[in-house]
């Protein structure tokens, strides 16, 4: 028999967080072997309605033809996306220079930090934060810095925690508003002493506000390139599939100054990660209707997010209130210390998965995030289960529910 090539796997692939929820893989696999159904808390997935799945129709005819076809696809979707953000935010964009599609939440910020930052540059990130962005610093050879985001920070970056430990190779920090986990936001004056740290201090945000129309019960996230140096200091990723709650459908945008784009159009080019047309014509769709399709989304998170809080305040745990975000973070219940094992419990005895914070940096344990994307009577159904199994949440009676509204924008 001959010996077979053996390859170690780089050092960088060990280093890599890993994938949200692929923990719980294995053990969801043995619960639905005791034909437990699993209630997946723990993702946004959400059915499209038939009545917004036809306005998404389109003429299959149009996506075929050739290549050159597609420069005017993108061309007449960036024009669109220029006219709403210049409607909704009052943002002027170059549709040319100033925007550029990519394939995606992850290859967007993949672009974003692999075309701007070299071996050794440092970076900040928001911890308890997307493990996207640790996992995309590692693979640029990055210095990797966290701050944190929490009650103590009020939910923002502490700009001068951040000056003292910067160094002369610092180029960048990542901003993620709405907040995933937490689901804060940030108002614009914020941005506006972020955007004017940046700008004295010669380092680029890259802003990740793929929660950007989840706002509930009115509220309006503002985008970072609304702030006084916006676009003179940062790039804003925006990703269709998030807005609009289509995980497989791969398309964003990255918007800029022409000097920032201009890096990520070479990488792009060189990888070929540029959108199918017919993700483009869905974009297209989309934005036609965005006002009736964020409605709907709007509605769902809101009334779920309800149905979350009057049985967390029943079951006695204390949760962070905030409507940004399609999501509750919300602290382990009493006695419990390791998110992780809780959240194993908790599948193994229930069927219901939530994430537990430490997936999103060592800021997060002690936490749990929920998603608000399932129907209401999976979530009802899950509560359910859990108040029956009541060695999970049971807490003194003397202890009551607190619902925590300190910090951050609500």
């Amino acid at each position: 028999m001959k010996k077979k090539v053996i390859v170690e796997p780089s050092e960088t692939l060990f280093k890599l967080p890993e994938p949200l929820g692929e923990q719980f893989k294995g053990l969801s696999r043995r619960v639905e072997k005791r034909n437990i159904e699993i209630i997946d808390l723990g993702k946004i997935s959400i059915d499209f309605p038939d009545k917004l799945k036809s306005l998404l129709r389109i003429d299959q005819s149009e996506i075929w033809g050739d290549a050159s076809r597609l420069a005017d696809f993108e061309l007449r979707l960036k024009q669109k996306i220029a006219d709403w953000i210049k409607n909704d935010y009052d943002i002027s964009l170059d549709p040319e220079h100033e925007m550029l599609l990519t394939t995606g939440n992850t290859p967007g910020s993949f672009m974003a930090i692999m075309s701007l930052l070299d071996k050794n540059s440092r970076i900040f990130i928001p911890e308890p934060g997307y493990s996207l962005y640790r996992a995309c610093a590692l693979t640029a050879g990055a210095e990797i810095e966290t701050y944190t985001v929490s009650e103590i920070t009020d939910f923002q970056p502490n700009l001068e925690k951040i000056r003292s430990r910067m160094g002369q190779n610092t180029k960048a920090i990542v901003v993620n508003y709405p907040h995933n986990p937490t689901s804060k936001g940030v108002d614009l004056k914020t941005y506006d002493r972020l955007s004017e740290f940046a700008r004295k201090n010669n380092m680029i945000v890259i802003a990740d506000s793929v929660y950007l129309l989840h706002g509930g019960d009115g509220f309006s996230h503002p985008m970072y390139l609304q702030s006084n140096h916006g676009k003179a200091s940062g790039i804003e990723l925006i990703t269709f599939s998030f807005l609009f709650n289509l995980p497989a459908f791969k398309i964003g945008v990255a918007l800029g100054h022409r000097d920032f784009i201009s890096p990520l159009r070479k990488f792009r080019a060189t990888f070929n990660q540029i959108p199918s047309v017919f993700d483009m014509e869905i974009a297209d769709k989309l934005l036609d209707n965005r006002e009736e399709v964020q409605k709907f989304f709007s509605q769902r998170f809101a009334e779920n997010r309800k149905l979350v809080y009057d049985w967390l305040d029943k079951l006695g745990w204390e949760y962070l209130s905030s409507s940004y975000a399609p999501f509750v973070w919300i602290k382990l219940p009493h006695r419990r210390r390791v998110a992780l094992t809780f959240c194993r419990m908790l599948l193994k005895r229930t069927g219901v998965i939530m994430l537990p914070g430490s997936f999103f940096g060592e800021e997060g344990e002690g936490y749990i995030r929920l998603a608000l994307g399932q129907p209401s009577e999976k979530i009802e159904e899950a509560f359910k289960r859990i108040e029956n199994y009541s060695k999970i949440y049971k807490v003194p009676k003397k202890m009551k529910s607190k619902r925590r509204t300190d910090g951050g924008q609500d």
